[in-house]
């Protein structure tokens, strides 16, 4: 029994596919065990994070008093 040639390739691709994808996996999971590992005063937030927190709020609550609009029109109908 002979395997074309592009089969050959695909095979070779998917292995190597899924060999990166499982060595990525095995060393994200070692970070993050050491992330877990630390104790909570190191794992502080940074200010990035907290101006980001600080804008969700921010956006969350003017969106909440801001009025939605009741219909949406398309190009080809007007308002009255």
């Amino acid at each position: 029994m002979q395997v074309s040639g592009g089969i050959q390739w695909v095979m070779v691709v998917n292995l190597i596919i899924w060999t990166g994808l499982f060595l990525y996996l095995r060393r994200l999971d070692g970070k993050l065990r050491e992330l877990e590992s630390l104790p909570l005063e190191s794992a502080a937030p940074t200010a990035a994070f907290a101006a980001a927190a600080t804008f969700a709020a921010a956006a969350a609550s003017s969106s909440a008093t801001s009025p939605t609009p009741s219909r949406t029109t398309t190009g080809e109908e007007t308002i009255r």
